[in-house]
Parts: structure tokens; C-alpha cells; sequence
């Protein structure tokens, strides 16, 4: 578009003309398929499943290749009118008519943490996640969907028992140290990951990122352990000895009860 200013006083004496042009821009960038594929996202449990309290992160997948604007794209004698990539920006949402419950514009420099929780409670393995995308001009793109998502949040469950003889219907062994048990455990969707075995029956399940977790890997389906039980917890004395096993999954679900089962120590000789 051109525009063309004369300037007059009252005498009627006139400039010259002089003229400028400007380009009109009505298209918002792009959400194409190249273009989505500029947007990662990563979860708080690290594995691409999340639960109802965890968080999205998203954020530009490479700074060599970022997410760019379409301007306008009519006469090449014009320049271009392409908003610069640090105004861009980018909102994200579960809901693609609803928009309340979306991120705040943010600019495509900066990452963007979308809570699982404006989604709601409910499992699904296969939640979409969408974007808009927005020029300086205030160009706005349809909401795209960036990729589906799993949420899971149902924990592990199992079972544990000692790998021991039985007396009397009991499990036996003569020695508090490397008592071996075995774990069976099961997830529907994101799979066992981790396990965690003392012999301490603790008031709430431990918290990811506690020392003693191990990766769950089973063998013909079981996971083999042994735990030693020690004077500052249950005794190395005889009786009954208690091992309590938390499980986790992908997701970062943790079971709230303990699996527990109970051996008991007879280190006395017959008499």
C-alpha cells in the first residue's frame, strides 16, 4: 500500500509529494507440520507420560532452528513483514475452542509450563495438547494440535514375598543380613519403573528423588532383592522381620500402602 503526503499552508503553496509505502499483514505465522516440529515438550517425570500433578514444559526444540513468522509474501520489492522471532509468541492449552484455561502469551524465547491439572482427573493415552502462535501485529493462528499426550494416574500394583523356606506356615531364616524376597508388580499404562524396599514402616510413601529407589527390572517377571535388617531398625535378634516395598511408575505414581511381607529369624539351635 502507498500513501502520498503533499503539505500546504494557507497561501496554498504545496510541497512535493513524497510517498511511502507500507505493507498490510493479516497472516498469522504458521502452524504447519515443520513448524510444530520447532516445539518440544518435556514432562516432570522425564518419560513422556504424566500424572494429575504434573507439569508440561515446552519450549523451542532448537535455537538453530527457530519457530518463525510467514509476514507477508506478496511484491519481493516490498520487504518483507516478518515479526522478528523475539517478538513471536505462543500460548498452549488442553481445550482448542475454550481458551480461558490456556498459558499466558509468552514469547517463543522463553519456556512455558502447562499444569496437567487445567486438563483435569481423568486417565487417557491419548490427551491432545494444542498451540497458537502470534505475530507482533497480533496475528493469531488456529489452534494446532503440538502432539497428544498419556496421562496416567493410577500407581503400580504387586505383591512381595521372601524367597525362604516355610515352617508352620511361616517364611524362616537363620540370618538378618542379604534376606532375599522378590517383587511382582504390574502398571496398565506407563509401566513399573522404579521400587523401594526397608525394612522401616514409614509414615508416608517416599518421595521421588529419595536415595534408595531402584529401577524396576524384572526377570521372567519378578525383580529379586535382598535387604539386611539392622539393630537401629527391626533388630538382628529372633522373631518376626518385615520388609516394606513402595512401587513408582512412568508417570511418577507412587503407591500410598506399602507392599509388605514378614519372615521370621530363628537363629537358635535346637536344645
Amino acid at each position: 500500500i502507498t500513501l502520498s503526503i503533499r503539505l500546504f499552508d494557507v497561501n496554498q503553496n504545496f510541497t512535493t509529494p513524497e510517498s511511502y509505502s507500507f505493507v498490510r499483514d493479516t497472516t498469522p505465522p504458521p502452524v504447519d507440520e515443520l513448524q510444530l516440529k520447532r516445539i518440544k515438550l518435556s514432562g516432570s517425570a522425564g518419560s513422556g507420560y504424566y500424572n494429575k500433578n504434573s507439569t508440561i514444559t515446552f519450549a523451542e526444540a532448537s535455537a538453530g532452528n527457530p519457530i518463525l513468522d510467514a509476514g507477508f509474501s506478496g511484491d519481493l520489492s516490498i520487504p518483507r513483514l516478518n515479526s522478528t522471532h523475539a517478538n513471536l509468541k505462543y500460548r498452549f492449552g488442553f481445550n482448542s475452542t475454550e481458551l480461558t484455561s490456556w498459558t499466558a502469551w509468552t514469547a517463543v524465547t522463553s519456556s512455558v509450563i502447562l499444569p496437567i491439572s487445567s486438563y483435569g482427573a481423568a486417565e487417557s493415552s491419548s490427551v491432545p495438547v494444542y498451540v497458537q502462535l502470534m505475530d507482533d501485529l497480533g496475528n493469531t493462528s488456529r489452534a494446532e494440535t503440538v502432539q497428544p499426550i498419556a496421562i496416567d494416574n493410577t500407581p503400580p500394583t504387586g505383591s512381595v514375598t521372601f524367597d525362604l523356606p516355610e515352617a508352620g506356615g511361616k517364611k524362616i531364616t537363620n540370618a538378618t543380613s542379604n534376606v532375599l524376597f522378590k517383587i511382582t508388580a504390574s502398571d496398565g499404562m506407563s509401566g513399573v519403573a522404579m521400587y523401594y524396599a526397608t525394612e522401616t514402616n514409614l509414615a508416608t510413601a517416599p518421595a521421588k528423588g529419595t536415595a534408595g529407589w531402584k529401577t524396576y527390572t524384572p526377570s521372567a517377571g519378578v525383580v529379586s532383592d535382598t535387604i539386611t535388617f539392622t539393630a537401629g531398625g527391626q533388630g538382628t535378634g529372633d522373631g518376626k522381620k518385615t520388609v516394606y516395598v513402595w512401587l513408582m511408575d512412568n508417570a511418577d505414581n507412587i503407591s500410598t500402602i506399602a507392599l509388605k511381607a514378614d519372615a521370621y529369624k530363628d537363629g537358635t539351635p535346637p536344645i
